[in-house]
């Protein structure tokens, strides 16, 4: 039988952290281990689960959430890992689907995560916009697998290589780790899955500002890095673009009131992008 560990990587969470954890302890099937790693916490996060039964690794300074899974991945004990983040509560059947719907010729394996605040405003625009999911059908390597919803099998992530928290630790590139790791493994010769049946909730809300800035470093990974002016002027136009093209999106879905997020894209990215400019000009000297 082979043994299951569960890493939830934490960083000031004392909002979710509980609902997360007990969400896991009520699961079909039961991990053999729960690893909580504190990322250096300085709010009651870990005296809210100090007696549950979970195995609590202190990374003693914030060092960035890859820094965090990449120490659990290594200090588990279990043959298959699963991951969920802190913000996130898992369905009772969560685990067991994740499992048992893992395909042998597979390494890997990443659930369907939802909005659970979908009524609110900015809850709807990232249900729609912001998806971390691939739909209601089962996916052959798909193109990433997201961070808040997987199960790997230890001896094949170990193979392939850990995402390499020195680099996606970069503001810019802070969306970048799950990306990296679905890539590790496809370079490693892996076959990947996602399966819609595993599934865990979003349970954190946002501003509209809060929202926009969280999207930009999620997806910034896919573009040139503004480090000169001429990149810069062309993430501009790129934030163009996608304002336009959300906004539209919103429209023909007769969502009007997401159009105003949408639009926010433009001004915000851009400032965000102005800075990160200024930043590596004056690094460069």
């Amino acid at each position: 039988m082979k043994k299951i560990s569960v890493v939830i990587p934490c960083f000031n969470e004392e909002d979710f952290i509980f609902r997360c954890v007990n969400s896991v302890l009520e699961q079909t099937l039961m991990p053999d281990e729960i690893l909580v790693v504190d990322d250096g916490s300085t709010d009651d996060s870990m005296e809210l689960i100090a007696n549950l039964p979970v195995t609590i690794i202190r990374m003693g300074k914030n060092s960035g959430r890859i820094a965090a899974v990449n120490r659990g991945y290594l200090e588990s004990k279990g043959d298959l890992i699963a991951t969920i983040d802190s913000d996130c509560e898992a369905s009772p059947t969560w685990l067991e689907e994740l499992v048992n719907g893992l395909p042998e010729h597979c390494a890997a394996s990443g659930g369907k995560t939802l909005e659970l605040n979908e009524n609110l405003l900015t809850g709807r625009w990232r249900a729609r916009h912001m998806q971390l999911h691939w739909g209601d059908k089962p996916v052959e390597n798909p193109k990433v697998i997201y961070g808040p919803n997987n199960v790997f099998r230890k001896n094949d992530l170990l193979d392939a290589g850990l995402a390499d928290e020195t680099k996606v630790a970069q503001d810019y590139k802070i969306g970048a780790s799950d990306w990296e790791l679905t890539q590790r493994f496809y370079a490693a010769g892996y076959k990947l899955y996602y399966n819609p049946r595993a599934i865990v909730y979003q349970l954190r809300s946002y501003t509209p500002a809060g929202v926009i800035r969280q999207y930009w470093r999620w997806s910034v990974f896919y573009y040139p890095e503004p480090v000169n002016w001429p990149v810069f002027l062309l993430k501009m136009g790129i934030n163009f673009l996608k304002a336009g093209k959300h906004a539209l999106e919103d429209v023909l879905r007769a969502e009007l009131r997401l159009v105003p997020i949408s639009l926010r894209i433009f001004p915000s990215h851009t400032y965000y992008d102005f800075q990160h400019l200024r930043r590596a000009l004056k690094r460069s000297g």
